[in-house]
């Protein structure tokens, strides 16, 4: 298998995670939403990146949150905080954490793979109230 299969069947997950999702008002009626905050940091031979976010998700909005490894060299491609909003919605209180990507770096330059990534996603989801 390929580089370009592993990237087209995570893209195909990735997809097709988004179109089953239901909208948040199909399982959390009585809620206004969640607010997302992350921020996403790697290191590489380049130097040390951050990027950060924060959005809101409505109710009319798909329960699905996907943030995309900025490592290019990542096989895995994104995370997925999809499970950590619905633990908000469910309990009613702010979910926080740290996830490490779970994708491996493919050097080909170095006629090697299979580095884990170290790219790492600090988050935190709560309530819209």
């Amino acid at each position: 298998m390929t580089e370009n299969d592993i990237k087209k069947i995570i893209s195909e997950n990735k997809t097709r995670e988004r179109s089953y999702a239901k909208t948040i008002s199909e399982l959390y009626p009585e809620r206004k939403g969640v607010h997302v905050k992350y921020k996403v940091s790697y290191s590489c031979f380049a130097g040390h990146a951050e990027r950060s976010n924060e959005y809101c998700l409505t109710p009319d909005d798909k329960l699905c949150i996907q943030v995309t490894c900025p490592n290019r060299d990542c096989t895995q491609g994104y995370f997925s905080l999809t499970s950590e909003a619905s633990d908000c919605l469910s309990y009613g209180r702010k979910v926080e954490g740290r996830k490490l990507c779970q994708g491996k770096e493919d050097f080909k330059y170095y006629d090697h793979s299979g580095f884990t990534c170290q790219t790492e996603l600090e988050f935190e989801i709560s309530l819209i109230e």
